[in-house]
């Protein structure tokens, strides 16, 4: 490992990178597997040997391992590493039922991440979000600043541009689900150029996970229960007795529509009312 750089260099130095970044204060570990081309930006790639070990030092210290993973071969390369999540599915074309199964033999786990893609769209989800009334009084007033801007942009270049495709990425992750994996819902909180940000962007994804195929329950069920499982998080992400009283309450029934979920009327975060108009630390969000 470069002392330098903190960069991991070879398969001989991912228990001392892992250890490093444990200290550093991590809960799990994402690995880049990309090699640039779905941005047109060849680079450098961790060599599958780099790739297993650093995924071996997680899991001997207890640590979830997640990849990124935008194309098919990525995709594969971490499944066949052993990474226990797929940090977005394969987008980059309509993804082979081979590689779908295997994601289900292997035991993975996908986060769907279609918000990010959607907003490299002309009806990118968080235009509409922004002018409901049930979410706009507590969207970041800079975000909604911004988005006037944004809407301006190509669409295609908001991020990129980058040859992945939302309808490839519902397509992939809803034949996952049905094998058996699970989904986590997520949304990159991308920022800058990109309208996709934290909070609100999330209404949008489960909109966009019900679309692709999911019933209004399973789009739930990405955003609390498969999300604790997936990282260990056995204290939370359901309502029973004896978990932390993390919860919402809605003007509406989710589980008929999911755009209920926007009607928040009360937060409790563990046992305790949240109010929506103040600002929370950042580390203080566990």
């Amino acid at each position: 490992m470069s002392a330098l750089t903190g960069l991991v260099e070879g398969p001989d130095h991912a228990d001392a990178f892992v250890a490093d970044r444990i200290a550093d204060g991590a809960d799990h570990l994402k690995i880049f597997i990309e090699d640039g081309t779905v941005a047109s930006r060849p680079m450098p790639t961790m060599s599958e040997e780099t790739v297993v070990a650093l995924v071996a030092a997680a899991h001997a210290r207890g640590l979830r391992t997640a990849a990124h993973t935008w194309t098919r071969n990525a995709t594969r390369q971490a499944i066949a590493c052993g990474v226990d999540i797929l940090a977005h599915p394969p987008s980059d074309v309509p993804c082979d039922q081979d590689l779908i199964e295997a994601a289900a033999a292997a035991g993975s786990i996908v986060v769907a991440t279609l918000t990010p893609l959607a907003g490299m769209s002309p009806h990118a989800p968080e235009f509409e979000l922004a002018q409901d009334p049930r979410l706009r009084p507590y969207a970041d007033p800079e975000w909604l600043a911004s988005l006037d801007r944004i809407r301006a942009i190509e669409p295609g270049r908001r991020m990129g541009p980058l040859a992945v495709h939302t309808s490839h990425a519902a397509d992939a992750s809803v034949r996952m689900f049905r094998l058996g994996v699970p989904i986590l819902a997520g949304t990159d909180g991308t920022g800058g150029d990109h309208p996709t940000t934290h909070g609100i962007s999330y209404h949008g994804e489960l909109g966009l996970l019900v679309e692709a195929g999911l019933t209004p329950a399973e789009a739930l069920t990405a955003a609390t229960a498969a999300p604790a499982d997936a990282f260990g998080l056995h204290d939370r992400g359901r309502i029973a007795p004896g978990l932390r009283a993390d919860l919402l309450l809605v003007d509406g029934d989710p589980v008929n529509d999911i755009t209920a979920l926007r009607g928040i009327t009360t937060i409790w975060r563990g046992g305790v009312p949240v109010d929506r108009s103040a600002r929370i630390p950042t580390q203080e969000l566990v």
